[in-house]
C-alpha cells in the first residue's frame, strides 16, 4: 500500500500532480528557493498563488531527506535533468518503485523508462497523458495512461490517482506509452506553425492524421506494436497538444510564424520546449518526413514558409 509518496520536481506539473492524489501525505523535491519558501511559509505555490493546498506538501531541498520514508517516488523534471536525478537515486541505493512523468528521449531514441532501468532503477512505472497542469489543479477531468509491467505496483499507482476528476487507464507497455508523449510534442510545433502562416484548422486535421501515422512508423521501427498508442499517452495527447496555444510547443511553432529564429522562439516560451529535443533525437534514428522538417527548421535554418508546404 502506498501511504507517502515524494515527487521530485516542483515545477507546474509536479505541483499538479501532488494536487491530484488522493489518502496519502505528499513530500517534495526542489532545488527552487522560491517555491521552496513559499510552499513552507504561504502554504502556496508561486506560480499558482490563487490555489489553495488541498493536499498539504512537506518540502526539502535535499534528496535523501525528500525520499525518506517514501513508498513511492513521482518524477516530475525536464527530461534534460531526468538522468542526472536518476543516477543521484542510484547512487542513494534507492529501492522505492518510481512512476515517471515527464516526457522526452535521448540522441539513441531511448525514452526515460528505458535510460531509468538502464542505469539500474527496478520498479520502474510511467503516467502520460492529455494533461495540461492548470486543468489538473483546476480539477478538471483528466485522462492519464498508466503503464508499468508490474500489475500490482500499476494497481497500487492508480489507486492514489483515481478520483472524481483524474482517470486513469491501465497499460503494460511503457515503452510505446512513453514515445507518444515525447513525439506528440513535434507535431505540436509544427501545428503552431501552421497556425501563424495562416493555414486553418483542415490543414491542422490533415496534419495531425499525419503525424499519428509517423508516431506509429516509429514504434514499428522500435519494435513495438503501433496500436499501443491509440489511448491517452498517444492519440488524446496528440490531439490535445496539437490544438491548444496553451501548449509550449504549439506555441513555439507560433512564435517562428509570427518571425522570430527558432532560438528566440524556444526562449520566448519561459519552459522547456520538449518537441525540439525529440525532434533532434528522432533524426539521429530514423528519417520521418514530418518529423524531419521541423529538426530543418530549428536546426539547418530552412525556412518555415517554404517547409510548411512539403507537409500535404
Amino acid at each position: 500500500m502506498i501511504k507517502r509518496v515524494t515527487i521530485l520536481g516542483s515545477g507546474a506539473w509536479a505541483f499538479a500532480l501532488s494536487q491530484a492524489l488522493k489518502n496519502v501525505d505528499v513530500q517534495m523535491y526542489s532545488i527552487e528557493k522560491e517555491v521552496i519558501e513559499s510552499i513552507r511559509t504561504h502554504k502556496k505555490h508561486p506560480r499558482f498563488p490563487v490555489v489553495e493546498l488541498g493536499n498539504p506538501i512537506s518540502i526539502d531541498e535535499h534528496l535523501h531527506k525528500a525520499i525518506e520514508n517514501a513508498d513511492l517516488l513521482i518524477e516530475s523534471v525536464t527530461s534534460q535533468g531526468f538522468e542526472p536525478v536518476v543516477r543521484a537515486l542510484k547512487e542513494l541505493n534507492c529501492q522505492i518503485p518510481i512512476l515517471i512523468t515527464s516526457k522526452g528521449i535521448n540522441h539513441k531514441g531511448q525514452t526515460l523508462y528505458e535510460i531509468a532501468k538502464e542505469i539500474g532503477l527496478d520498479g520502474v512505472a510511467v503516467l502520460s497523458g492529455a494533461t495540461f497542469a492548470d486543468e489538473v489543479l483546476d480539477k478538471k477531468t483528466t485522462c492519464a495512461t498508466i503503464a508499468c509491467l508490474d500489475p500490482k505496483l500499476r494497481a497500487m499507482i492508480i489507486r492514489i490517482f483515481n478520483n472524481d476528476f483524474f482517470f486513469t487507464e491501465e497499460s503494460d507497455h511503457p515503452i510505446p506509452c512513453m514515445l507518444g508523449g515525447a513525439m506528440k510534442n513535434i507535431y505540436a510545433i509544427l501545428c503552431g506553425l501552421l497556425e501563424g502562416l495562416n493555414y486553418g484548422k483542415n490543414a491542422r486535421a490533415a496534419l495531425i492524421t499525419k503525424g499519428y501515422h509517423e508516431m506509429k512508423e516509429f514504434l514499428k521501427f522500435r519494435g513495438f506494436d503501433p496500436s499501443s498508442i491509440e489511448g491517452y499517452s498517444g492519440l488524446a495527447d496528440l490531439i490535445l497538444t496539437c490544438s491548444s496555444e496553451k501548449s509550449r510547443n504549439f506555441q513555439c511553432g507560433l512564435n517562428i510564424a509570427r518571425g522570430m529564429s527558432p532560438e528566440e522562439a524556444r526562449g520566448s516560451v519561459g519552459m522547456v520546449v520538449e518537441g525540439a529535443f525529440a525532434a533532434k533525437a528522432i533524426h539521429s534514428v530514423i528519417q520521418l518526413p514530418i518529423a524531419q522538417i521541423v529538426y530543418k527548421i530549428l536546426y539547418e535554418g530552412y525556412g518555415a514558409k517554404q517547409e510548411a508546404r512539403k507537409i500535404f
